[in-house]
């Protein structure tokens, strides 16, 4: 008798140990798209870890079942086709996608509007800006359809063209430069965040991988926790790890509650007892 109630109890644990496992990271049906970018081996002012940094990304993506297309030191043509391609992607998977744009490498701020930059750029002048590199403002309109988009920036890294852009500043077009990356507004039902507050720098990292790519794709494996909930505790991990020198932030318009790992019953806790219940509830009572 004692031996079958031993039995039973293990069956139990055995069973609370696995509900409390078996992650769905997506509900069915769920589309979910992600093109995520790292651009280190630049032509002037190389990057130590954006390569890394997308990788990891990538990698966390796809345990989370999302259709990842990843690009490592895209040139200007590279980086546009890459872009082209994933919104053909988005469009043929239909309204209802989840998609995400993750971008790690250096991006500029002029005139208040934001850039990403090939690793060929060759930026002289403010005529050079938008034929050398692509505008923040077109990933926004890319997701703005989709009722669930992210766009991810670890790109607020000193501007390597400034001098440049200082020098080529003619008096018929001024150039207004600042440090990192400009406000934007979010549009549609979208979250957006840089890895450090508008205007400040962000650090690309001692060791393998910047303090917020470490940070994201830890805590978005978090299961059953909210995605503004997770974004906390990113930015707690990256003020911690800069001593407050960084502080990522979050511009969201986002009406509708996104996890990006649900457990198989995320509305019951299990625990070994109620395990027990479950399995074999004629025979197992409380008390």
């Amino acid at each position: 008798m004692l031996e079958w109630f031993r039995h039973i109890a293990m069956l139990g644990l055995l069973v609370a140990v696995s509900l409390e496992t078996a992650h769905a990271a997506a509900p069915a049906g769920e589309i979910r798209l992600a093109l995520v970018i790292g651009n280190s081996d630049y032509e002037s002012a190389p990057l130590k870890n954006p390569e890394n940094d997308a990788r990891l990304m990538a990698s966390t993506l796809r345990e989370l079942n999302f259709q990842v297309w990843e690009y490592q030191t895209l040139g200007q043509k590279d980086l546009k086709r890459a872009m082209r391609a994933f919104a053909r992607e988005l469009q043929d998977a239909g309204n209802d996608a989840v998609s995400l744009i993750y971008y790690a490498g250096h991006g500029i701020q002029v005139d208040g509007v934001n850039y990403l930059v090939p690793v060929d750029a060759k930026i002289t002048s403010a005529a050079s800006i938008e034929r050398e590199t692509i505008s923040m403002d077109s990933l926004i309109q890319m997701l703005k359809p989709f009722p669930v988009s992210m766009i991810f920036l670890d790109a607020c890294r000193n501007n390597p063209f400034s001098e440049a852009l200082s020098a080529g500043a003619s008096d018929t077009r001024s150039v207004a430069q600042s440090r990192g990356l400009a406000v934007v507004r979010a549009e549609g039902d979208m979250l957006i965040t840089f890895a450090t507050l508008p205007n400040t720098v962000a650090s690309d990292g001692a060791g393998g991988n910047s303090p917020f790519a470490k940070a994201l794709a830890k805590h978005i494996k978090t299961p059953d926790t909210e995605i503004s909930v997770l974004m906390k505790r990113v930015t707690g991990d990256v003020v911690a790890e800069t001593g407050g020198a960084q502080r990522p932030q979050q511009l969201s318009q986002m009406q509708t509650e996104f996890y990006f790992r649900r457990t198989a019953n995320a509305a019951a806790e299990t625990d070994p007892l109620r395990a027990l219940l479950a399995v074999y509830p004629p025979r197992v009572g409380v008390g």
